[in-house]
This record gives C-alpha cells, structure tokens and sequence, in this order.
C-alpha cells in the first residue's frame, strides 16, 4: 500500500480503495524498463540510429502497463471475454496516449531532443508537440494522475475510430449504462479527494483542465492513428496481442483491490 496522508473526507473502505489503486498502478507501471531503455538509446558512448523499432518498444510497454493496470480491477473482470476487449479497443489506446503524456517529462527530461527523435517516428511531430505543452498544464499530483486513468477506463468511448465492422453490433454500444455503476464508483473517490487535496473551486477547475486536455489529446491520436501508418499498424497489433491476452488470461487475472460496495 502507498504511504498517502489517509484523507478524513474518505470513509475506510475509500481509502482501502484509493491506496490499493495506486498500489496497483505502480505495481504495473513499466516506467522503469522505459526509462532503462531511453538511458541505453541516449548514452552518450553510443551513436545508433534511431528508428520506429526502439519508439514501438517504448509504446507497447506504455500500452502494457495499462492494460494490466485495467485488468486487475474488478470490475474490469466482472465483464464477459468481449466486453473486455471491446473495452480496451474504445479506452486502452487514448489512455495510453494520456499516460505517454503525464510521464513525458520524468522518462524524457534528460534526453529530450533524442527523445523527440525518437518518439516522432510514431506519433508525428504535433502530438509531440502537444504532448510537450500538455505536460506543462497538468497538475503535480500523481494520485490524481492515477485515479483519472481508471475513471477514464470505465468510459463509454474514448476512441472515435470505427475499429472493425461489427462495432454497431457491440453490446456496449446500446448499454453503457452497465459502465457508470463502476466509473460512478472512482469519480467519487476521485472527487472527494481532489476537494481535499485542492477545496472545491481548485478541484472544480483542476477537473476541467484535465478533461479539456484529455479531449484534445484524444483529437491528436485520432489524427496520428489515421495518418501514420506506422503508429496505426503498431496500434493494431498491440490490439491483437491484447485480444489474445484476454482470451487466455480470462482464468489467471490478478485482482489487486475490491469494490466498496
């Protein structure tokens, strides 16, 4: 469990909740791997030729952390096998694109021009250059970070792409209903302790930024994903590794927190 300051607006089974989340996160995270990965490709004793094969490393393991952080909630594995990869197919890749962005700064601020090189070749130069001026707005505190990441998981649709020809056909399409029981479940976590952590007004407008920027880097990907071939083909194999993953791993899922009702 984190060490957090246990939050009086929370009651118990909350702050169980938050600090199990945020065990979970971290427990997935692949920051580590990446950033050991960005100190081998700068290291100043070595000049190698940057291409799109070291960027899509760094992209599947960002995608990675995700997917194992989504699937090891509860509510993710209460989901039918198709509901979880429909899931992932709407959510996995904008979240990604969010997490690229809120880690940018610690992974990347040693190396940033080599970095810059390096990333272009898989998202273009506007979402890198968005991805750079987003990561100056947002807020500080990675609980909040951590806690948007899930809320976001839970949403009806974060991806504004057809993916294949039978999305009319999905059952989420027509039932969202059945994902706000679990968002409702972390906005209110996420909620009360942003209002403890900034009071109402900060909260109020931390949220809005967050969401604001979030829309915007969704615009970005969408962008990138239908105008880079390499990003697109890269995206869509992750999206067959995950399809495989949940079939097989339906029975072995790692459930690192509960439900508070």
């Amino acid at each position: 469990m984190n060490r957090l300051h246990k939050n009086p607006s929370l009651n118990n089974s909350e702050w169980i909740l938050l600090s199990n989340i945020v065990h979970a996160h971290d427990t997935f995270t692949t920051m580590p791997q990446i950033c050991h990965i960005i100190e081998r490709l700068c290291a100043p004793s070595l000049d190698m030729q940057i291409d799109e094969t070291q960027a899509s490393e760094i992209v599947t393991l960002l995608y990675t952390s995700m997917q194992s952080f989504i699937s090891s909630s509860p509510d993710f594995q209460v989901l039918t096998t198709n509901e979880q990869f429909s899931l992932f197919e709407r959510n996995l890749s904008a979240i990604t694109v969010f997490y690229f962005v809120l880690t940018f700064s610690n992974a990347f601020s040693n190396n940033e021009s080599k970095c810059t090189d390096l990333f272009t070749t898989i998202y273009g130069s506007e979402i890198l250059f968005q991805a750079k001026h987003i990561n100056k707005q947002l807020v500080d505190d990675l609980t909040i970070v951590k806690l948007i990441l899930l809320v976001l998981a839970f949403s009806s649709n974060c991806f504004i792409v057809d993916m294949h020809e039978n999305m009319f056909n999905d059952s989420f399409l027509h039932g969202t209903h059945r994902l706000l029981g679990s968002q409702n479940i972390y906005i209110e976590l996420l909620w009360k302790f942003m209002i403890y952590h900034h009071d109402y007004y900060n909260s109020v407008r931390h949220f809005s930024q967050l969401m604001g920027l979030f829309l915007n880097l969704i615009k970005y990907f969408t962008i990138a994903y239908k105008n880079n071939p390499i990003y697109h083909q890269l995206v869509d194999n992750i999206f067959k590794k995950a399809k495989q993953s949940v079939m097989t791993d339906q029975n072995k899922q790692i459930q690192l927190w509960g439900r508070t009702s």
